[in-house]
């Protein structure tokens, strides 16, 4: 009487990764994302819609993120609203350096006063 094995079937040895099962890159993350994510704020993206950008952002009351976002509780609109107000300082700091490099050629004057930057917590 003859054994018969059950064929195995044969493919790409282990090591070779499948397009089909290879992972895909992660997506970068827009400015929005990465403003929320450098300041610990991943779990309220879910309110804002993939679109959503930092001048939205910047735009923002506290009213609209109760009533046009959903932001129902005190709390959690006054770490956003903390969040808008240093998201539009990053900005002006920004554009104030644009602006003084526009008029001094790149640096700044002699004599020229440094403000300190104050972090919202």
């Amino acid at each position: 009487m003859m054994d018969l094995k059950e064929e195995e079937e044969v493919g790409p040895p282990a090591s070779y990764p499948s397009p089909l099962t290879s992972p895909t890159p992660p997506k970068p993350l827009a400015p929005f994302q990465l403003f929320f994510h450098h300041n610990g704020l991943e779990s309220y993206l879910k309110y804002f819609p993939n679109d959503f950008t930092l001048g939205h952002f910047r735009a923002l009351t506290e009213d609209d993120l109760e009533d046009d976002y959903g932001v129902q509780k005190l709390p959690d609109r006054i770490k956003l609203m903390r969040a808008v107000h240093k998201s539009r300082e990053e900005y002006d700091d920004r554009e104030r350096d644009l602006d003084r490099r526009s008029h001094h050629g790149g640096g700044e004057s002699e004599g020229e006063e440094h403000t300190k930057k104050e972090t919202i917590k």
